[in-house]
Order: C-alpha cells, then sequence, then structure tokens
C-alpha cells in the first residue's frame, strides 16, 4: 500500500471517530438538557398542584371567614333584636305603671266621689288621662250618658268641672273630640250589650234606653261602625 493510500485511510479514520465522538458528546449532551426539561416540567407540575392546593386552602378559608362573617351578622342583629325587646319591655312597665297609678288615683277619686269630698281643685290640675279614666268611671257607674238631654253645661256640673275643663279633655283625646262624640260612643258600646243581653227588648227600647231619640240613630250608627243593622247585630254569633 503506497504512502497517500495510507494517509488517506488515516484521515478517514480521524474523521470517523471525531464524528463518532462529536455524536457521542451531543447525544449526551441532548439527554442531559431532556433530563432537565424533564425535571423542570415536574418541578412546574409540583408548583402547579402546589398552587392548586393553596387556592383550595384559600376557598375554604374564605369559605370559613364568610360563615363567621355571617355568624357574626347573625349575633349582631340578635343582640340588637334583644335590645329592642329590652327596650320595648321597659317602655312597656312604664306604660303599665302610669296604668296601674291612674287606676289607683281614679278608684281613690270614685271612693272620694261617693262620699262627696272631692277636691275640685284637685280635679282641675289632673292630667288629661285620668280625668278622662276617673269621668269614664262616673259615666259607665251612674250611665249618666243615657240621658238624651245632656249638655255640656249639665254634664260638668254633675262631674264637678268647668265647661272649658271637660271641652279640653275631650278634644285632645283622638276618639270622641268632643261631647257628642263622646256620648254616642258610651251610648253604642252600651246598645251592643244590651242588643246581645236583652234578646227580648226591641230594637226601639234599646235606642231609647241608651239615649237615643230614635231608633234610626242607633240603626246609622251601627251600619256604620259595624257594618250591619241592630237586628242583624244581634242574630250575629259572637267571634263573627
Amino acid at each position: 500500500m503506497t504512502g497517500p493510500a495510507i494517509l488517506i485511510i488515516s484521515i478517514i479514520i480521524v474523521l470517523v471517530v471525531g464524528f463518532v465522538l462529536t455524536f457521542m458528546y451531543v447525544n449526551s449532551q441532548t439527554n442531559i438538557i431532556v433530563k432537565a426539561n424533564q425535571h423542570l416540567m415536574e418541578s412546574q407540575m409540583e408548583l402547579m398542584e402546589q398552587n392548586k392546593r393553596q387556592e383550595v386552602t384559600i376557598d375554604r378559608q374564605s369559605e370559613q371567614i364568610e360563615i363567621q362573617h355571617e355568624r357574626l351578622e347573625e349575633q349582631r342583629s340578635m343582640m340588637d333584636s334583644q335590645k329592642e325587646q329590652a327596650s320595648q319591655l321597659l317602655q312597656d312597665l312604664s306604660e303599665l305603671k302610669q296604668q296601674l297609678w291612674a287606676k289607683d288615683v281614679v278608684a281613690q277619686l270614685c271612693a272620694q266621689a261617693e262620699d262627696r269630698q272631692i277636691d275640685m281643685k284637685q280635679l282641675q290640675s289632673m292630667s288629661d288621662e285620668v280625668l278622662l279614666a276617673w269621668v269614664d268611671e262616673r259615666m259607665e257607674s251612674t250611665r249618666m250618658f243615657c240621658d238624651p238631654d245632656l249638655t255640656l253645661k249639665s254634664v260638668a256640673k254633675s262631674l264637678g268641672l268647668t265647661q272649658k275643663r271637660l271641652q279640653q279633655i275631650l278634644k285632645n283625646d283622638s276618639q270622641y273630640k268632643n261631647l257628642s262624640g263622646y256620648l254616642n260612643e258610651k251610648r253604642f258600646q252600651l246598645a251592643c250589650r244590651l242588643l246581645r243581653d236583652e234578646p227580648q227588648w226591641t230594637i226601639e227600647a234599646v235606642a231609647k234606653e241608651v239615649g237615643f231619640s230614635n231608633r234610626l240613630m242607633l240603626h246609622e250608627m251601627m251600619k256604620k261602625r259595624v257594618g250591619l243593622t241592630p237586628a242583624q247585630y244581634r242574630d250575629t254569633p259572637l267571634g263573627k
């Protein structure tokens, strides 16, 4: 074999060896890069899983916080309701105390009235509420309102009040406004009781008994107040 041939063969061998070594190096580097990418992807996947778990944890914590907030709102609402109930109870107790006091005063005044020992100045100084309660008691016990000829002057004189004071307590009460309204209310209430309790009485007799001049006045008031005639009211069972 000549020298040039040997040289060419040597060059080819060197090139082949170099190519093989280069391929092996590139392949090893490629494997390293692939492994590195796989590791990176695994790390990213793990990080994503961690993020998901953290999001789930955060959502649960948010739900718990929201539940706690709702419970706090409920407790606050209950406390507000209890405060309102307590306030209403105090108000009711105060009103009851006032009513009991007024009842005691009225009872004392009635007892004094029977003994004719009422101090007229004391009557004039009473509050409208207490004085009206006393007037009611006197009216009910004597049935003074059944007199069809009553006037402001005669009523005031019978009760030991001035006409001005009597007008004042009736005017300040939204239910009555004046003596006529007060007397008609008393007559109406008694008429309702008599229609039930005295079925043998005629409508005319009931009307005259309570102070109405005729049965037509009772008829009109019954229709206006309860939507029934006196006869219909008498025949209607209680509670209907």
